[in-house]
């Protein structure tokens, strides 16, 4: 993996490995290999990463709390699994996507804001020049 990945990097890697975990697990009626723990495979994906287990946990937390995994008992051991909502996030483009959606929005919002400024600045131009051409036309009307 690319050293200094941000955390939707890493939970996207996460969500991605899992997913490529699906087909293996159907064909085994949902079991898999025992190693695939959170741990192993944090470990595996972020080891040149200078990883630590706290953040194991909190890509753990954020992928449950996301509803985008769930844990299984496999022969005793809990491993993680993706979710069919996880499998359709990740499909979608995940959490990179999602950040470069807000970026988006953010920018549009601003746009929106400038043009609105401008619309005003030209509603209150279009009314002074509506004032003026009637005060004109009065004015050449009463002469």
């Amino acid at each position: 993996m690319i050293p200094g990945m941000t955390h939707d990097a890493k939970l996207d890697a996460i969500l991605n490995g899992l997913l490529s975990r699906v087909p293996v697990r159907i064909k085994n009626d949902k079991k898999d290999d025992t190693r695939l723990t959170m741990d192993f495979i944090c470990n595996a994906l972020f080891q040149k990463e200078g990883h630590g287990n706290w953040e194991t946990e909190f890509l753990e937390r954020r992928l449950l709390s996301d509803d985008f995994i769930q844990f299984i008992e496999v022969d005793g051991v809990t491993l993680p699994e993706i979710t069919d909502l996880g499998i359709k996030y990740i499909q979608n483009g995940g959490y990179k996507r999602e950040r470069s959606n807000r970026s988006i929005d953010e920018e549009l919002k601003k746009e929106n804001l400038k043009n609105a400024k401008r619309s005003w600045v030209a509603l209150l131009i279009s009314i002074i020049s509506l004032v003026i051409a009637i005060t004109k036309f009065l004015i050449d009307y009463f002469k």
